[in-house]
């Protein structure tokens, strides 16, 4: 329903900020048009990102303010925390750039504090990855 809805066009808006960067390189879409179904390789590492990021560190963040604060401010100081760890995390791990890895991540932290749901960030995160590859693809 809704959080669909809200994961797919958060996804779309997160796609073309990271598409306006830059994102994905050449050599990524070069490599995605001789094998296709490489790109079913990025999701496995999208679900455990998420699920890591979201589904553990902004989840418990959200709840160990919740007592102190209103849901609403739980879930917004939950998700900006957590994206400023996600994308420092990926940064270290050697990402892209952190306007791509705000990009990618932000989406997913907005669409877990809004839905409230894990895997809509999933699903977010995973049309984001898809949408900047498909214009990028479109385009090159």
């Amino acid at each position: 329903g809704r959080a669909v809805a809200f994961a797919l066009a958060t996804g779309a808006l997160a796609a073309a900020v990271a598409s306006a960067q830059g994102f994905p390189p050449a050599a990524f879409v070069g490599a995605l048009r001789l094998q296709p179904q490489a790109a079913l390789l990025a999701l496995p590492i999208i679900v455990a990102e998420e699920l890591l990021f979201r589904g553990i560190v902004q989840r418990g963040l959200e709840e160990a303010v919740a007592a102190r604060t209103t849901p609403d401010r739980a879930r917004a100081f939950a998700a900006a925390a957590g994206l400023v760890l996600s994308v420092v995390a990926s940064a270290a791990a050697g990402g892209p750039g952190a306007g791509i890895l705000l990009a990618l991540h932000g989406g997913a932290a907005v669409t877990r504090a809004i839905t409230g749901r894990n895997s809509a960030s999933i699903l977010a995160r995973v049309a984001t990855v898809a949408g900047a590859a498909a214009w990028a693809a479109a385009h090159a």
